[in-house]
């Protein structure tokens, strides 16, 4: 008696309907999303009437001509060390000077408001303009 083996057939799974599936669920998710934020509540934010950061730093501004000023007023160089302490111990809050210098100003003006600004352990930032 001659027995057959029996031939298992090979299962396939075909994936060309799964992507088309796939990409109409995509397509779906992604217009409900545009959709669900286009509903929103529109809030109005309440604005301020004034500005509410206080300028925590000093400016400190030297032209070509060797001309300073602190605080936008005029002043000689030889009187900003006095005139830096004594602001300096009216608000200690500030920890910083802005140096606004020009590029044909005198290095030493500039060594001069660095070591007044170490002196009182304050950073300083620098502008060079070409003005």
């Amino acid at each position: 008696m001659k027995l057959r083996k029996k031939h298992k057939e090979q299962t396939e799974l075909h994936t060309g309907p799964l992507n088309d599936i796939l990409f109409i669920l995509l397509f779906f998710f992604l217009l409900a999303s545009l959709f669900s934020t286009l509903n929103a509540l529109k809030v109005n934010l309440p604005k301020g009437k004034s500005d509410t950061k206080v300028a925590q730093r000093f400016v400190v501004s030297i032209d070509s001509t060797g001309s300073v000023e602190f605080e936008r007023q005029q002043i000689r160089l030889d009187s900003l060390p006095g005139l830096l302490q004594a602001k300096y111990q009216q608000d200690t809050t500030v920890k910083s000077i802005v140096f606004n210098g020009d590029i044909a100003a005198k290095y030493g003006d500039f060594m001069k408001v660095m070591n007044m600004a170490n002196k009182l352990g304050m950073k300083v930032s620098v502008n060079i303009s070409e003005e």
